[in-house]
């Protein structure tokens, strides 16, 4: 299954998931593979380790696209 796996991308819906914990190249409807998963988990790390929300210097969603 791993052969079959190499080189595929997921498509993403819009309006899935927190603008703060997800990962870029879904906000731009982008191809996106397992990596955006690893980036929303590391969000979610950060915010574990440092007891912070993240962006919280953001008072509106960032442009990111």
């Amino acid at each position: 299954m791993s052969r079959w796996k190499d080189n595929t991308f997921l498509s993403a819906t819009s309006g899935c998931g927190t603008v703060t914990y997800t990962a870029p190249e879904i906000l731009c409807n982008e191809l996106v593979n397992e990596k955006a998963d690893v980036y929303s988990f590391g969000v979610l790390l950060w915010e574990c380790l440092t007891v912070q929300r993240p962006w919280k210097q953001h008072t509106v969603p960032v442009q990111v696209c």
